[in-house]
């Protein structure tokens, strides 16, 4: 498998040890933990999962949970190898087991939808749902709905 950083329609900034990537083509915004972003920083060129390991010092198991993660995510572009030699189930059992080991390597990428600019500008009108009154037309949130 081949691996290479997506970078095209991509916004990144730095935050401390966190990595903010905002994806123009989808509007979500993704935080990258220190372990994701560094995995996902190593990948500036075409490499393979075994040559990420060696050089980012992680081993085989946060790597692959690492790449499932990005993959997902849609900020790895991956060439799976021309023949696996996997049965169907065999490959899904391989997913399984890299989102178990995401989460026991402490990887996290949480990612949210940004709203457009009309989007976040829209206000709720009366009887909408909603958490604060600021949000509402009418400027009053009365118990969780626009008054």
């Amino acid at each position: 498998m081949t691996l290479i950083k997506r970078t095209d329609g991509l916004i990144v900034e730095r935050a401390g040890e966190e990595l903010l990537v905002y994806d123009q083509r989808t509007q979500a915004a993704h935080c990258l933990s220190p372990v994701a972003a560094e995995i996902w920083q190593a990948c500036e060129t075409v490499i393979s999962e075994d040559e990420l390991a060696a050089r980012t010092g992680y081993d085989r198991a946060t790597v692959e949970a690492a790449v499932h993660e990005l993959t997902t995510r849609d900020l790895l572009h991956v060439t799976p190898p021309a023949v696996t030699g996997q049965t169907r189930r065999q490959a899904l059992r391989t997913l399984t087991t890299s989102a178990a080991a995401t989460a026991a390597a402490g990887l996290t990428i949480t990612s949210i939808l940004a709203p457009t600019a009309a989007q976040a500008a829209t206000k709720l009108a009366s009887g909408q749902p909603c958490t604060t009154s600021s949000q509402c037309d009418s400027g009053l949130c009365n118990a969780g709905t626009c008054a």
